[in-house]
């Protein structure tokens, strides 16, 4: 399964918005592949300590892929 089909079957219902942001994301950046746990997990954190400013993953900063 790819993480753009991961990222729908697990969101579809609970958060449709974010998963097709996070959809475009990943097709953004060329690859369904892109470590979108990542992206996630910097969204969570940034939301819970209230800043804006955080890096991105790495792999999307240094354009590679998992």
């Amino acid at each position: 399964m790819t993480a753009t089909a991961t990222i729908e079957a697990v969101w579809r219902i609970e958060q449709p918005k974010l998963a097709a942001k996070l959809t475009r994301t990943l097709r953004d950046v060329g690859s369904a592949r892109c470590c979108w746990r990542g992206l996630v997990t910097v969204m969570v954190e940034r939301k819970r300590i209230g800043r804006r400013d955080s890096a991105p993953p790495a792999c999307l900063s240094a354009g590679k892929f998992t």
